[in-house]
């Protein structure tokens, strides 16, 4: 009888220690394993100023706060890790690629604006000459605000800014313009950013839109 309640106990022992223990077969067995899961989970904040790229922006639909930006990535030669461009350069270099296009547009719209000889009316070789004298000095003045790397990657990315408020500064006390003129280039300067702004609204809703798509 002992030998029957003894036999039962380890059968009923052996049993218990063979059961698994629930998480025991999900659960990393290694600390590397451990580690990736980790880093799997992990949620990397990129900001909003590397994610929107360049353009021009208004946040929150404040007039007094537009402005333009050059978001740049350091750009490598080789994959040696030889620096090309550092990412403030490349900041700069696409906040003056933006510069140029706002300044086309304004000599453009101006041009469809405007009637030849009517008050504030700017010949186009004046309206030139003027744009390219505020081009200069807007992109002499031009600082890098903001940097940031991306913690696996190692890539990084800078921000230069050029507020519409310094624009309209530097425009309004162009020596090349007389006062008409310049009144003439207040509406079409908030236009043409208005415009610009709205395009690039535009891209970053159908950004969107297609990483949605191309998720479902």
């Amino acid at each position: 009888m002992k030998d029957k309640i003894f036999l039962a106990f380890i059968i009923s022992f052996v049993s218990a220690c063979s059961t698994t223990i629930p998480g025991m077969v999900n659960s990393p067995k290694t600390p590397e394993a451990k580690a990736k899961v980790l880093g799997e989970s992990r949620e990397i904040k990129i900001p909003i100023w590397v994610r929107a790229g360049s353009g021009a922006f208004q946040p929150d639909g404040d007039e007094s706060s537009g402005a333009f930006l050059g978001v740049g990535k350091e750009q490598r030669a080789d994959t040696s890790g030889k620096k090309l461009i550092p990412s403030g350069d490349d900041a700069r270099n696409g906040l003056a690629t933006i510069l140029a296009e706002f300044n086309r547009r304004l000599i453009r719209y101006h041009r469809s604006a405007k009637i030849p000889n009517q008050p504030g009316w700017i010949s186009h070789e004046k309206l030139q000459n003027a744009v390219n004298e505020t081009e200069i000095t807007l992109l002499l003045e031009t600082k890098v605000v903001n940097n940031w790397e991306h913690p696996d990657s190692k890539e990084k990315f800078s921000l230069a800014k050029l507020d519409l408020s310094k624009i309209q500064e530097v425009l309004s006390a162009s020596s090349k313009l007389n006062h008409e003129e310049r009144q003439s280039l207040e509406f079409i300067i908030k236009w043409v950013f208005d415009d610009m702004k709205l395009a690039k609204e535009r891209g970053q809703l159908f950004s969107k839109a297609s990483r949605a798509m191309a998720q479902d």
